[in-house]
């Protein structure tokens, strides 16, 4: 080979090995929109969702004297916890082991579902009242609060890893036709949690109103037996700034039993990465809590998508919640919204907020 054609076949294979490395560079910076298909959109409200209701629990104020009425559905999944209560001399540490396991089959508008449910988590509460020391009761399990006297600074932060598996049988009800669904869930972050009132309503109830705030990671895994209904997710999931949720809880006054708990504002942001998120608004999201029963039962939550650190929203969601159900609509074109009927959401259960 003379000297020409050795600086061609150089040049060639230097360009060859340029190319290659422009071609993977490209692969390992890519993302996924979140907005990319209505599988990744709907899980991403699903998992905003999820974090939610965690919030409303992990906001519960239980005390050694807390109770709820668990008597109903019977196929409810059996959650088991213990509790112990450590003082510093000015806060209150309280460190809860959770796990759940079971099965729960329910039905909405378009399929009936079997749901198996295995999940454990640690959850580490700490309570504070400024200069106030915060003691534990006498059980050394819960911390002591006097909800009587002056609840101002009272705050709550807690630090929590969680995981959770479940496998869904999903019959539809228009053709019998069934397709099974499996998820892998983790959540690990944050939370503070600051009292804003006590009122006792006169009519053997009272209120309490809190704002929470939240950074959270939460990963998805979701393997379908369709599987364009694969999806893998790790999201963090934070609230707004100046948007935190404002949490509204009603107990009876003499058996301290929960009533219903309310999200009446507030806002999550989920992000794979700063180019693509979705923020969530929350609009009056009402549980409610009746014979053992934990049901969501009205408000709305709208979605909405943003790519490519663009302003401009370039798809929206909302959720609507009616008595137990959820429905997801997509109305980025308004005048012609269309459902998704593949909603796969978790359930609420009333001992998540003992």
């Amino acid at each position: 080979m003379n000297l020409i054609s050795k600086l061609i076949s150089l040049s060639i294979m230097s360009s060859i090995a340029i190319s290659c490395g422009q071609s993977d560079e490209r692969e390992e910076t890519s993302t996924t929109s979140l907005s990319s298909s209505e599988t990744v959109s709907s899980e991403s409200v699903s998992t905003s969702l999820t974090d939610a209701l965690e919030a409303l629990s992990d906001s519960s104020s239980s005390s050694n004297s807390s109770t709820l009425a668990l008597q109903g559905n019977e196929s409810r999944p059996t959650i088991e916890r213990s509790r112990s209560c450590v003082e510093d001399g000015t806060s209150a540490q309280v460190t809860l082991e959770k796990s759940i396991s079971g099965s729960v089959e329910f039905t909405t508008r378009f399929a009936t579902i079997t749901r198996e449910l295995t999940g454990s988590g640690t959850t580490i509460r700490t309570w504070s009242q400024g200069e106030t020391a915060v003691l534990c009761d006498s059980s050394n399990s819960y911390a002591d609060i006097d909800w009587d006297g002056d609840i101002s600074n009272l705050s709550l932060s807690l630090s929590f890893d969680r995981s959770k598996s479940s496998s869904n049988s999903r019959v539809r009800s228009s053709d019998n036709s069934e397709t099974t669904r499996t998820k892998q869930q983790t959540a690990s972050g944050s939370r503070t949690i600051t009292w804003i009132s006590h009122t006792d309503n006169g009519d053997g109830t009272f209120t309490r109103v809190k704002s929470v705030s939240s950074s959270v990671t939460r990963t998805s895994e979701v393997s379908s037996s369709n599987s364009d209904n694969n999806v893998s997710l790790s999201l963090t999931i934070e609230t707004v700034d100046g948007e935190e949720l404002n949490v509204t809880s009603v107990r009876d006054a003499t058996s301290y039993e929960l009533q219903s708990k309310l999200i009446s504002s507030g806002s999550l942001r989920a992000s794979e990465d700063d180019a693509s998120y979705v923020v969530t608004s929350f609009d009056d999201y009402l549980i409610t809590f009746v014979d053992g029963e934990c049901t969501p039962t009205s408000g709305k939550l709208t979605a909405n998508f943003y790519d490519n650190g663009s302003d401009t929203a370039v798809k929206t969601l909302e959720v609507s919640v009616d008595n137990g159900s959820y429905t997801l609509m997509d109305i980025t074109d308004s005048d012609n919204p269309e459902e998704i009927t593949d909603f796969d959401y978790d359930l609420c259960y009333a001992a998540d907020f003992q």
